[in-house]
């Protein structure tokens, strides 16, 4: 399958995943299409004669919450990067933001056909906040705050567990370590978090496949809660082959816990550049009662 084999996951993160209200949309475009071309600048920057050949076709683990089952071959590196933008807004519509998200920097290198490890450099992130609850009794609009952070890196590791002609099943880890910088150091209880998951890709007909992931997460310690919160994750997605070049999907995010669940339906397409570069345009939207939120963002994949 060209293109898009299967998503990406992004483990915890997507919990502090933008708030917002779209009230420039003029603002929003400009921003993707600037966000756009410096990916596209990027791609032509890099020597395609410089570039190794492989036996397997481009996986990339972006865009989407979700990691593909395939792992890189030994001695490929591949990175993956991007944009996104996102509102969100309370139950209550009490308090919005707009948010912007640069990074998503996942750095990978194949060990072994089998096995690699791999870096999640993580994102910084911009937001710009409405909350009434700032209002100055003489103005009319609630007040703005404007506030960025770094959310952390990962390390992580893929190992290939099964494979045949129609699907492969690997084990998935990560640990997100707390490090966290601007008004993500803001929380007192930062603790690492681990992630643990099963993926499987499956063949369903030419050109359509399959990818779930499943497992679990939870932080390394109990906290000042003393509570490790442990979370299920479930994560499918469903994959379409257009052409040699475009591909696209369609999938769910949910993680469930003791108390509030986060459930999210995604999309996307992706195009072939050439056989190690990747460009994608993804979206989704939360669909349970807990927040009202929307995001769009735009990536990169070159593998070396």
């Amino acid at each position: 399958m060209a293109g898009r084999d299967a998503p990406r996951f992004s483990s915890r993160q997507i919990i502090h995943f933008p708030r917002f209200a779209m009230k420039n949309t003029r603002y929003v475009t400009r921003t993707l299409y600037a966000a756009l071309a410096v990916l596209v600048a990027a791609t032509m920057a890099v020597p395609s004669a410089q570039a190794q050949m492989y036996d397997e076709p481009l996986t990339s683990d972006r865009p989407g919450f979700s990691n593909a089952a395939a792992t890189l071959q030994q001695g490929a590196f591949q990175t993956e990067l991007g944009y996104s933008f996102a509102n969100t807004a309370d139950v209550f519509g009490d308090e919005s933001a707009s948010s912007h998200n640069l990074g998503q920097l996942l750095l990978r290198y194949g060990v072994t056909d089998a096995f690699e490890l791999r870096a999640n450099v993580g994102s910084y992130e911009y937001q710009e906040v409405l909350d009434p609850s700032l209002t100055n009794p003489s103005l009319t609009d609630p007040e703005t705050t404007y506030e960025g952070g770094y959310f952390g890196p990962s390390v992580e590791a893929k190992a290939r567990l099964f494979r045949n002609e129609t699907s492969t099943l690997s084990a998935f880890s990560s640990t997100l370590l707390p490090v966290q910088t601007g008004f993500y150091d803001s929380n007192p209880d930062q603790r690492a978090i681990q992630t643990l998951a099963l993926l499987l890709d499956g063949q369903l007909g030419t050109g359509v496949s399959l990818t779930i992931n499943g497992g679990t997460q939870f932080y390394w310690d109990g906290g000042v809660q003393e509570d490790r919160q442990f979370s299920a994750l479930f994560i499918p997605t469903l994959n379409f082959a257009i052409n040699d070049q475009v591909g696209a999907y369609v999938g769910y995010y949910g993680e469930y816990t003791e108390f509030a669940n986060t459930n999210f339906v995604e999309g996307g397409l992706t195009f072939l550049a050439n056989e190690n570069t990747q460009l994608d345009l993804n979206t989704g939207y939360r669909v349970d009662d807990n927040l009202d939120q929307f995001f769009i963002g735009l990536g990169l994949s070159q593998r070396f």
